[in-house]
């Protein structure tokens, strides 16, 4: 079992670097505890990816952006650029501790903060926008146009919002506690995960598959 603090969450997203895995693969961060962990779809543990610390990872340009929040210090959390040989091409500084992350438009990325708070940041750290879901602990995930974002502590809810934070539509899953998430383009499916499992959802709420 996942030991989750209050502030600490599973991140998930998809890593397409081809040196890493031939097809696509679950990324998932564990309490900040671990490198990232690289997990095909059904669930069979690949390798670990980068430093020790990492609560999330997004994959932009061919490279994987690594969130490490400083949890015991100053409110930040370093973003570090990693090539597939687990090289670190840059860094920045980020004032907030990240939880998630998904890509973003234009090579940007999506960052989630432990707070709620959702930015769109560039690949420097420059903040372009932000917007507030009034949620602590939360994931988001892009299919390149709609943002999903879980509720994390507090409901079992996905929300679906436009690039502003907007709320389009929200489905029910029945699964308290969604922290990370992930959008599948292939099959237009979600996965999020909670303490201990990482489920795939349909766009619906219903889950298709349950990974321990």
């Amino acid at each position: 079992m996942i030991c989750i603090s209050k502030l600490s969450v599973v991140s998930l997203t998809f890593l397409a670097l081809a040196s890493l895995a031939s097809a696509d693969s679950l990324l998932v961060g564990f309490n900040t505890q671990t490198p990232l962990q690289v997990y095909s779809l059904g669930g069979v543990y690949q390798q670990d990816f980068g430093p020790t610390g990492a609560s999330a990872g997004v994959e932009q340009n061919g490279l994987l952006y690594v969130a490490q929040p400083n949890t015991s210090g100053p409110t930040t959390t370093l973003i570090s650029a990693l090539n597939g040989a687990q090289q670190v091409v840059s860094s920045f500084s980020f004032p907030d501790l990240i939880s998630d992350g998904a890509p973003g438009p234009n090579g940007t990325l999506w960052l989630s903060g432990y707070d709620g708070t959702v930015y769109n940041v560039s690949t420097t750290g420059t903040v372009l926008s932000s917007f507030n879901t009034g949620y602590t602990n939360i994931g988001i995930a892009s299919n390149g146009s709609i943002l999903y974002t879980t509720e994390g502590d507090t409901s079992d809810g996905i929300d679906t919002r436009n690039a502003s934070g907007a709320i389009q539509s929200t489905v029910h899953t029945g699964l308290t506690s969604l922290y990370g998430i992930a959008y599948e383009g292939s099959n237009s499916s979600l996965y999020a995960g909670t303490f201990s499992y990482v489920y795939d959802l349909s766009l619906s709420g219903s889950i298709i598959t349950t990974l321990d």
